[in-house]
């Protein structure tokens, strides 16, 4: 064998070891560059995106990012987590609210594993005001993995 194809077979052999490890220490769902969900269109609001999530502290808390094109510039939106099967069936009951949305975007670093919300049981809302009797909902994502 020649000297250049060992060479060869040890560096590959180097560099699927350094990846083993670094895979490794990444929390599970969660490969560095977050888990990027598309967010949809509800009520003909024209607002859509996308909710990325990003595992924080060994998967234990998660950073939560929503972006969305066509939000109004001209005021803040609420935006939560809820319970949802699918963004068709969305639960009024205890969301946790996110910080608000504004000029299109929302970032918020929350204490569930992000393994619990991408279980497919969850759903990242926008609302259309903040105080509301009814839910008007205008952009929903529903996560899962």
């Amino acid at each position: 064998m020649s000297t250049r194809f060992i060479r060869s077979v040890l560096a590959l052999a180097f560099a699927l070891g350094c990846t083993a490890i670094a895979t490794a220490q990444m929390p599970p769902g969660d490969p560095k560059f977050g888990n990027k969900l598309g967010m949809q269109t509800l009520n003909n609001s024209g607002e859509d995106g996308e909710v990325t999530l990003f595992g924080k502290d060994g998967g234990r808390r998660t950073l939560v990012v929503v972006n969305i094109e066509g939000a109004p510039h001209i005021r803040p939106q609420p935006v939560s987590i809820r319970h949802a099967s699918d963004c068709d069936k969305i639960s009024p009951a205890q969301p946790i609210s996110l910080h608000w949305l504004f000029n299109g975007h929302s970032s918020t670093l929350v204490d569930i594993p992000i393994m619990k919300l991408l279980s497919g049981n969850y759903a990242v809302v926008v609302g259309s005001r903040l105080l509301e009797s009814t839910p008007h909902y205008v952009a929903c994502g529903h996560l899962y993995l």
